[in-house]
């Protein structure tokens, strides 16, 4: 951006697809956290630039104990602090925005357009972020625990079946990260 770079989202097909299973979702979310973790601890992006990627990526490291906290405050009578339920609420805040704000983005600008739609999208995004949360929390719990040596990339192909999908997912490659620059 100071050089004269400009940053905006680009329209087309991710090279990626989508995961077949529900642990493959875990494992490519658990590769983007780390991913993540390299991006805003890399030395050479200013700090200025890295503040914004900085507090989704904690948010989402959060996730497991906003999960939690937001589960147990509804069945279980605790007293308030007040602290602590202002910096849920606003991890929770920019998680359903990040997750509106996916939604936005993945669909073409002719879908955008259109009023009637639009919404629909996002209250089903709304609706489905429960299921997504668990599994964001589920990938940083893999990532806390797990490998840091390496992670996995879950090779697809769109015309192969169910079958095809379940034994290609126990036979992921192995490919070691960029370690923290020092």
């Amino acid at each position: 951006m100071q050089a004269g770079h400009s940053f905006d989202f680009i329209e087309g097909e991710m090279l990626e697809k989508s995961p077949f299973t529900i642990m493959d979702m875990v494992r490519q979310r658990k590769r983007w956290l780390e991913g993540l973790l390299l991006t805003v601890h890399s030395r050479k992006i200013r700090i200025l630039y890295k503040i914004p990627l900085a507090l989704v990526m904690y948010s989402w490291a959060l996730s497991p104990l906003t999960f939690v906290h937001a589960i147990s405050a509804y069945f279980l009578p605790m007293p308030r602090i007040a602290v602590l339920d202002s910096t849920i609420a606003s991890l929770l805040a920019l998680n359903i925005y990040m997750g509106i704000f996916g939604v936005l983005l993945t669909f073409p600008r002719k879908t955008k357009k259109d009023i009637i739609l639009l919404p629909l999208y996002c209250i089903g995004a709304c609706l489905v972020m429960i299921f997504t949360a668990a599994i964001q929390a589920a990938s940083v719990i893999l990532f806390v625990f797990g490998s840091k040596k390496e992670f996995y990339i879950v090779k697809k192909d769109n015309n192969d079946g169910k079958k095809k999908a379940r034994k290609r997912s126990r036979n992921t490659a192995k490919v070691h990260p960029i370690q923290i620059e020092v």
